[in-house]
């Protein structure tokens, strides 16, 4: 990563949908206790909740208490039928060796989905997706090049005829993609251009397209998705 000061938190940006029977759930555990077991200290989260259009509607600050796990729903009234990304910054004032081993805070955990009430289907967080600063500014800690980098997907598709490509952008800055999607015998089936604006996040979804491979051009160093897979009765969410 490239944060600026070895106490700012890091945090991935990850996705939550609340729209139609989908629900999601964090689950929160005191960092400090983990990393610092002999520091007994509570541990102050940030919650930053960002719909599809990169709009912040909701802060969530919650205290953790030394060796505490909590389990938290996206079921507020405000946040049903929509969907987006959010970030979780932690913060505590007893950084023991972190700093002089040159650590950070950082909050990739596991997200968690189901629908129609169903068991929960849980994902692992994806980058260092951004930090935060004295004053509560997020910015962007991916990296990105000069010329278009491809980020090939290590799974196929070919078990489904229905899935949707989930990325957000945690940057002040546009991100433009292209995603190229190939047959089973590498033919090309689509090519489509998107443009992904701040903190924004894009589901596109793809239906009977015979799709078995794929590949996202961007000028990110590691463009990522969260990819959902849907069968008859049940799904599955993850990145590769």
């Amino acid at each position: 990563n490239n944060s600026k000061n070895i106490k700012e938190s890091i945090s991935d940006f990850f996705f939550w949908d609340q729209t139609d029977d989908n629900d999601t759930k964090f689950i929160l555990t005191n960092i400090c206790s983990h990393v610092l077991p002999e520091i007994n200290q509570n541990d102050d989260v940030s919650i930053f909740i960002f719909n599809f259009d990169g709009k912040l509607i909701k802060e969530k600050n919650i205290r953790l208490s030394p060796f505490e796990t909590a389990h938290i729903y996206f079921n507020d009234p405000d946040l049903k039928g929509k969907f987006g990304s959010f970030f979780v910054f932690h913060k505590f004032k007893e950084f023991g060796q972190l700093i002089s081993n040159n650590c950070q805070i950082a909050e990739r955990g596991y997200s968690g989905f189901r629908q129609d009430k169903g068991l929960w289907n849980f994902v692992h967080g994806n980058h260092y997706a951004a930090a935060i600063n004295k004053r509560n500014k997020i910015y962007s800690l991916l990296s990105k090049t000069f010329f278009k980098t491809t980020y090939r997907m290590q799974l196929s598709t070919s078990d489904t005829d229905n899935f949707s490509i989930i990325l957000n952008n945690p940057s002040s800055n546009d991100i433009n993609v292209i995603f190229i999607l190939y047959g089973e015998k590498k033919n090309l089936k689509i090519s489509k251009k998107l443009k992904i604006k701040s903190f924004c996040t894009e589901v596109t979804d793809f239906k009977n397209k015979n799709i078995s491979y794929l590949e996202i051009k961007s000028n990110l160093m590691m463009c990522r998705p969260l990819i959902k897979k849907y069968y008859k009765k049940y799904f599955d969410v993850f990145h590769c």
